[in-house]
């Protein structure tokens, strides 16, 4: 089981339960990845379907976001419910700990026991190579909207969920969100030329060439539950390997403290 850290609480609210404080939380925290104009910021948010802020209980600080659409659609003859994340953000200091998955996989049983026979699909714009592989790198399954042997059942979703969520800012030839230069991620961004080794980056890069025009790769991951219990089951094995190597570090770090203070340098 993927647990949240016992240091964070979630919140889901609805747009129109948020203040004046919550969204300057939201905007600061955003701030720190992406560089866009508040007006277009403040209507995307007030579009979602539902909101997940993650906080440090000791100090309620904001540390996390996770915007959400739920979208009634069919695959085919087949009524799926499409999640679509439209934003999630973390702070530094508390990434890699799978709180995303974890709340993700929540709201996935949730949806799937209020209606057992809809599977639940997940939906999203990879602006950046980090939001790219996290999702990769967890699902047994997933395609990206521009590969050319997606099928057409799945293209024709993927087409209708983006046109809901997205407006004319989908491209639907190109399988991309159409960034216009109105936003600028400040990390996860390929530098322009850029020639990556990893395949997995290389599969983005070519999916997404216009990520320096905000460009984002859209790509869906289908609600099987042998898909969900995949990605559940690698997004604990590294949460366990992080928290190994966290404790690695942090014993180095002792042991380094106590070789400086036993020989009276550093005191």
């Amino acid at each position: 089981m993927i647990r949240l850290p016992r240091a964070l609480s979630v919140q889901r609210h609805i747009p129109a339960d948020l203040g004046p404080d919550e969204v300057e939380q939201i905007w600061a925290l955003m701030s720190r990845s992406v560089a866009r104009e508040r007006d277009e910021f403040e209507a995307r948010l007030n579009n979602c379907d539902e909101i997940h802020l993650v906080r440090e209980r000791d100090s309620d600080e904001l540390v996390g976001l996770l915007a959400l659409h739920i979208i009634a659609e069919r695959a085919g003859r087949r009524r799926v419910t499409l999640l679509h994340a439209q934003w999630a953000f973390m702070a530094p200091r508390w990434r890699g700990r799978q709180i995303f998955t974890h709340i993700g996989a929540r709201r996935f049983l949730q949806l799937f026991l209020r209606h057992p026979l809809r599977p639940v699909w997940l939906l999203y714009s990879a602006a950046t190579v980090s939001s790219f592989s996290m999702v990769a790198k967890l699902a047994r399954t997933f395609w990206i909207a521009s590969q050319p042997d997606l099928p057409p059942r799945l293209s024709e979703l993927i087409d209708r969920g983006m046109r809901r969520v997205a407006g004319d800012a989908w491209d639907s030839d190109a399988g991309v969100l159409r960034g216009k230069n109105k936003w600028q991620y400040r990390e996860g961004v390929l530098a322009p030329g850029a020639r990556p080794s990893a395949p997995l980056v290389r599969r983005y890069l070519a999916a997404n060439p216009g990520q320096a025009e905000g460009d984002a790769a859209v790509c869906l991951v289908p609600g099987s539950l042998r898909n969900w219990a995949t990605a559940a089951h690698r997004a604990l094995r590294r949460t366990r390997r992080s928290a190994r190597l966290r404790r690695l570090s942090s014993r180095k770090r002792s042991s380094r403290r106590y070789r400086i203070d036993a020989t009276g340098h550093g005191l």
